[in-house]
């Protein structure tokens, strides 16, 4: 199935991009409003260039309190990332591709001489139109839940995260979890710029994960559908499933584990 056919609208999408000059906080505020899973940026020759949430988290994890502020302050594309593209008459099977290539849920469209990102999120919603199916189970999908003290630091915790690839982790004892857009609203939201703003060298990234806001799962029985649990998440960038006790089921599993086994259908 060509993607034009897959996502007809693709290419009339309005979605908010921004100059290379632009500081890298109002990009990141871009990216909290917008609810957006990348901001891409124009005139950078030619190439797609783009700001992602998850990435610009790791460099200031990295680069470490004292830089923080200033990071924040630079033009946003010296936090900026490749953003992979695909021609809108390629085949599904080429966006799958590229999401597994690189371990990231979205890409840019091109065609028309326009351009438009489509997500992990697109593709979940083929299950419902019946474009795909999988015979997998829902249990063949999940993960086990990994659960992180709450008194470790968010710092601590995004190492974690990073490591082992997550974009959540779930807190001991409790049934919530932290996303790495949760640590994002606490390093970004107005409090903490204040706080910034007063005391630049501040760690924002101290403060223990069970004080941020934390987030609650969808629980779901074994015996759901791959489809219907798609339909739960449809719209739900960055949620997640519980699958009975202690498994966990999110976006990327339900779309790219049966692709990546061999098991999605694609009409």
């Amino acid at each position: 199935m060509k993607l034009l056919s897959a996502f007809p609208h693709v290419l009339e999408r309005e979605y908010p991009k921004v100059k290379p000059e632009y500081p890298l906080l109002t990009v990141l505020y871009l990216l909290r409003m917008k609810d957006v899973v990348a901001v891409p940026l124009s005139g950078t020759d030619g190439k797609s260039k783009a700001v992602f949430g998850f990435s610009c988290l790791s460099r200031m994890l990295y680069q470490g309190p004292a830089k923080f502020a200033s990071t924040l302050a630079e033009p946003c594309v010296n936090s900026a990332d490749q953003l992979d593209s695909v021609d809108a008459h390629e085949d599904l099977e080429s966006l799958l591709e590229v999401f597994k290539a690189r371990r990231l849920g979205f890409a840019m469209v091109t065609g028309q001489g326009r351009r438009g990102m489509v997500t992990l999120d697109d593709v979940l919603g083929l299950y419902s139109k019946g474009t795909i199916r999988t015979a997998m189970r829902l249990r063949d999908l999940s993960n086990k839940i990994v659960s992180l003290p709450g008194t470790m630091p968010t710092r601590d915790a995004l190492k974690e995260m990073f490591a082992r690839r997550f974009r959540r982790a779930f807190i001991e004892g409790g049934r919530g979890y932290v996303s790495d857009r949760g640590i994002m609203d606490r390093v970004l939201g107005p409090v903490a710029l204040a706080e910034l703003a007063e005391n630049p060298g501040k760690d924002l990234l101290a403060t223990p994960i069970a004080k941020l806001e934390l987030e609650e799962p969808v629980s779901v029985k074994e015996q759901t559908s791959v489809k219907a649990a798609a339909r739960r998440l449809e719209g739900e960038w960055g949620r997640c499933l519980v699958v009975g006790k202690g498994r966990l089921v999110t976006q990327w599993d339900i779309v790219m584990k049966p692709w990546l086994a061999g098991e999605l259908e694609i009409k």
